[in-house]
C-alpha cells in the first residue's frame, strides 16, 4: 500500500512537471534529480523499506528453490 502511495505521488508530480517544463532551468533539474536520488537511497539503504521487502522475497524464493 505504501508503494502505491509513493507511485501515485511520483506519477502526479511527473505529470505536472512535464506539463510545466517551459522555462525550467538547469538548477531546477539538478534539484529534482537530487530529490529523486535521496528517495532512492532512502528506499534501498540497509534497513530501508524496499530493501527489507526485497530481502524477505529473496529469502523466501531461496528456501523454495533449495527444497
Amino acid at each position: 500500500m505504501i508503494f502505491n502511495i509513493i507511485y501515485l505521488t511520483i506519477r502526479t508530480f511527473v505529470i505536472k512537471f512535464y506539463k510545466l517544463q517551459n522555462g525550467i532551468t538547469s538548477i531546477e533539474y539538478t534539484v529534482l534529480i537530487a530529490c529523486i536520488a535521496a528517495i532512492v537511497i532512502a528506499l534501498f539503504r540497509d534497513g530501508g523499506s524496499l530493501a527489507v521487502a526485497l530481502e524477505g522475497m529473496y529469502q523466501s524464493l531461496g528456501s523454495r528453490l533449495i527444497r
